[in-house]
């Protein structure tokens, strides 16, 4: 048995080589690289034929849908059960913390984003893949992490920031500014590259852009009380040149440019159709597509939206840019990434998957049947890609300028809290400087808690 699984691996290794080096020497097409995938992939899951595996992911957004087509396309190589569960995105964190606490096998994969990943890494909930990257039986020869987009490795899948791998980066997400050609065009308007041309396209947009007779508005922002809500003020505050904490972790947001970015938001409402400090993600996402707003500040999902032609009026006419800068181009940073649970059954299992969910011929298909923005270069670059959609131009911009929200094990908590008191100051029930007070005290005592300052 040891033999024959010896000499098959040999094969798979020397059939590797010489796949490999034709592609590059003759630069053919990737049907026999994907041949040569899948024989590394049915080898090395062989010892767990009989196996499954249960992936959790947050509803919505597409995970559900990309994350099943990698599931089918494992089980199709692979013969191994995949099952996929998603859940809100409140739900699911708090699914996987419990079963982290209960020792609960329940799940294979975690795919987590941005702000539960401190959380889920620094607990122990996520285990660290160091030790599997070192173990060439288990890693795919062509996993090439300098592929993976900077700042999804950086933000998303390393802790302490920028050290251990704890994950490999699946869906690269960012704010960035969608807008409608069609209007623009019609208004002599450009992409603004600046927060005072924002302000001012917004402005000049708000009028009857489509001569129905009735007003559209120059912008859509997600102001309701929810996790979009601080995404806006970020926005505005980053590229002032602020930052959430200093090098000592006191809250640094309660000063000049804190002020300053609110001021924006507030001007920047002005031109937000009524009723906007109940938006979020749909509302914007659904006034966008209908053509009653010129500009939508949203994550990358709404481009599905816009291009469906059974919801969306603007098929074909419209574009993205990079959020606005100051002093510097600071967009919010999303993303997610694959992890496997601290008491996942089979570790080694689930480590092959999410190779195999990141693979490049993987990610490019899910790319293109369902449109989800993987995070890796070669696929956010590569011509097929490109063709079908153009604005991923600005789309990789954005992400090698993205700054993140904070990296602390607390940073939910501290999500939370931001969205108590800018929901207070959007729904003027606060004043800037009484919000940023307010929102100050509270996450310095977050902090002291949890025990930052002597």
């Amino acid at each position: 048995m040891i033999r024959k699984k010896f000499l098959w691996g040999l094969v798979i290794g020397v059939l590797w080589s010489v796949v490999v080096f034709t592609n590059i020497a003759f630069g053919l097409t990737t049907e026999v690289s994907e041949t040569v995938r899948d024989a590394w992939f049915q080898s090395r899951t062989a010892p767990y034929r009989g196996k499954s595996l249960t992936i959790i992911t947050t509803s919505g957004y597409g995970f559900d849908t990309a994350l099943k087509l990698n599931a089918r396309e494992f089980t199709r190589i692979t013969g191994i059960k995949v099952e996929v569960t998603d859940l809100p995105w409140r739900e699911m964190h708090d699914r996987v913390m419990a079963n982290y606490l209960a020792r609960s096998a329940a799940y294979d994969v975690v795919n987590m984003d941005g702000w539960q990943i401190p959380v889920l890494f620094n607990s122990g909930a996520i285990i660290s893949l160091e030790p599997f990257l070192n173990n060439s039986e288990l890693t795919y020869p062509d996993l090439d992490l300098g592929d993976f987009v900077k700042n999804d490795i950086k933000y998303n899948a390393t802790w302490p920031i920028g050290k251990t791998l704890y994950a490999l980066p699946y869906f690269s997400d960012i704010i960035m500014i969608f807008y409608n050609t069609e209007y623009f065009e019609k208004f002599g308007q450009t992409p603004p590259q600046t927060w005072d041309e924002f302000t001012e396209v917004a402005k000049n947009l708000t009028r009857d852009l489509d001569g129905d007779g009735k007003t559209e508005y120059g912008c859509a922002l997600m102001v309701m009380k929810c996790a979009d809500l601080p995404t806006m003020f970020h926005d505005r505050f980053s590229p002032l040149g602020g930052e959430w904490f200093d090098e000592n972790y006191l809250p640094a947001f309660n000063n000049q440019m804190g002020l300053q970015a609110l001021e924006m938001l507030k001007e920047h409402l002005k031109y937000a159709p009524p009723g906007s400090y109940e938006w979020h993600v749909p509302m914007v996402t659904k006034a966008f597509v209908r053509g009653d707003v010129a500009m939508a500040e949203m994550w990358t999902n709404i481009p599905a939206a816009a291009d469906d032609p059974t919801q969306s009026t603007i098929v074909g006419k419209w574009s993205a840019a990079v959020v606005p800068k100051d002093v510097r181009y600071a967009p919010l940073y999303g993303g997610w990434s694959l992890g496997i649970p601290a008491y996942a059954k089979n570790k080694d299992l689930s480590y092959l998957f999410i190779q195999w969910a990141t693979e490049k011929n993987m990610m490019k298909k899910v790319e293109l049947e369902v449109g989800m923005t993987q995070a890796r270069y070669s696929v956010l670059n590569d011509p097929d890609v490109r063709a079908k959609f153009p604005w991923y131009g600005a789309l990789v911009d954005s992400l090698d300028v993205g700054k993140p929200s904070p990296k602390v094990p607390e940073a939910m908590e501290i999500w939370d809290t931001y969205e108590i008191y800018l929901s207070k100051f959007v729904t003027k029930e606060l004043t800037a400087k009484e919000a940023l007070q307010q929102m100050y005290d509270a996450v310095y005592e977050i902090m002291e808690i949890g025990g930052y300052y002597e």
